[in-house]
């Protein structure tokens, strides 16, 4: 998993993610 300091940032990557057709497994 990639570990960002900023959690607010990692939400941003992980609805930029989703948003393009990706979820996360967790």
């Amino acid at each position: 998993k990639i570990f960002v300091p900023n959690s607010s940032l990692a939400d941003i990557i992980v609805e930029g993610l989703c948003m393009a057709g990706w979820e996360p497994e967790d």
